[in-house]
């Protein structure tokens, strides 16, 4: 069976910044496990992950403008997490750290998702585990007979 990847198969899906940022976490692991998939189904995990990236970069931004805002900081003033990598925000200020993160995370944002039919992979004679099915089920599209 011949496919062919249209525009219509360029789906915009609305997703939270924390479905965003756990889908390309995910997408990420994937990638790099640098396993056999089929073709269009590799081809749907790089166009996701170059979908998901620059809003990932945006919430990386976000969340690195708050931890500088309510992370501890060293004598100079600037956020300990620079050259830590730990976050520690101050007991007086967890509560703005959690709800700014929380509007943060819940903020929804249009990103185009390339789908394909899960019979690519029920058809495939690649073995599949199942948790990368769950992980991709954003971008698999059932098909109607």
């Amino acid at each position: 069976r011949l496919f062919t990847l249209t525009r219509e198969e360029n789906n915009v899906m609305k997703l939270t910044n924390a479905e965003i940022a756990a889908h390309f976490r995910d997408i990420t692991e994937i990638i790099n496990r640098r396993e056999k998939y089929p073709v269009r189904f590799s081809f749907a995990l790089l166009k996701n992950y170059r979908a998901l990236e620059p809003e990932n970069r945006n919430i990386e931004e976000a969340r690195n403008r708050l931890l500088d805002e309510y992370n501890r900081k060293d004598s100079e003033g600037r956020p300990l997490y620079l050259t830590t990598g730990q976050i520690d925000i101050l007991p007086e200020h967890q509560k703005e750290w959690e709800k700014g993160m929380k509007e943060l995370l819940d903020i929804e944002v249009e990103v185009p998702v390339w789908k394909v039919p899960e019979s690519i992979l029920e058809e495939s004679d690649i073995n599949i585990e199942p948790v990368i099915l769950y992980t991709c089920s954003f971008m698999l599209e059932e098909e109607s007979d």
